[in-house]
């Protein structure tokens, strides 16, 4: 019997918590500390990458997913055990996911569908978009559950915004607002509420920052003129911009080009970080510290 020892493939996920990195690097979980130890391996899927990681710091349990697949694993950082729980093969390629104050569990599939589960992961409710099209990244925003807005990236290089409808979960949920600004397919989103800013990056090599009047999206909604604008448009990556993240002054994006850039919200360059080589796919960070992975099969701080 054949056990894997050295997996040496891209890394699709990394998640930074408190003093701690957690890459997915193919369908194992590596878990290291800030000096770049690695502290544990836990395989997580078989045959499946890790595209993302997400902590209810409440009863500090993980949620991963990747492809059709999700996984929650209870975890003691001090004491590094890790155990997996609860496993779901769901309908769709989840984009995204997270934790809800009810321990409940959201998700977004490709075909713009948004999947609530309870913490066993058994599925309580599908709801669809008005929208049916093919989304390549979408961004949960709110935790409770009567809040849900989706924003949701498509192949046509619009943001649809759409909030959850709960009253009829028969029905589909209408879109309320659509960003127009890219003009290739949408890889990443991410919004940022003290801040005030949706931030969205395409395989047209930009990067829009994207401001809102009252900042929450919930209550920018709630108006008669929804007032969402393209703030910046930004140009700094030599191909596809596969990654962005907004922090509360800064934002980081990568790319295919294999780099890491640092914005400030006019669109001004400050720094540039190059990897060894390969794609950038996965970013996280705070004010801080940024950690980043790609194809060079290395996690970067």
């Amino acid at each position: 019997m054949f056990e894997s020892r050295v997996v040496k493939t891209d890394v699709t996920a990394v998640k930074l918590i408190n003093n701690f990195v957690l890459a997915g690097i193919g369908n194992f979980l590596h878990i290291f500390d800030l000096n770049g130890k690695f502290l544990k391996k836990l395989n997580v899927f078989d045959g499946q990458k890790i595209h993302g990681i997400n902590l209810d710091d409440v009863t500090d349990t993980l949620l991963l997913y990747g492809g059709c697949y999700m996984q929650t694993i209870t975890c003691n950082f001090l004491q590094c055990e890790f155990t997996k729980l609860h496993a779901k093969t769901v309908h769709g390629w989840v984009l995204t996911s997270r934790w809800l104050k009810s321990k409940w569990i959201a998700a977004v599939v490709m075909l713009n569908k948004l999947l609530i589960f309870d913490g066993q992961l058994n599925i309580l409710r599908e709801i669809v978009c008005a929208e049916k099209c093919i989304l390549y990244s979408a961004f949960i925003s709110y935790n409770d559950i009567d809040e849900l807005v989706v924003l949701s990236g498509t192949v046509f290089g619009e943001i649809v915004i759409w909030k959850v409808n709960h009253f009829n979960i028969q029905e589909s949920s209408p879109v309320v607002k659509r960003l127009t600004g890219h003009k290739g397919v949408i890889f990443s989103i991410s919004y940022n509420e003290e801040a005030g800013y949706i931030c969205s990056s395409s395989d047209d090599r930009s990067t829009i920052l994207w401001s809102i009047e009252k900042k929450s999206i919930h209550s920018e909604l709630q108006r008669t003129h929804c007032n969402i604008l393209l703030h910046r448009k930004i140009y700094g990556h030599q191909s596809r911009v596969f990654r962005s993240l907004l922090l509360q002054n800064l934002i980081v994006t990568a790319g295919e080009d294999s780099t890491v850039n640092v914005w400030d919200f006019e669109g001004q360059l400050i720094k540039k970080i190059t990897h060894q080589g390969g794609p950038i796919w996965a970013l996280d960070g705070n004010t801080d510290v940024v950690v980043s992975g790609g194809g060079d099969c290395g996690v970067e701080l």
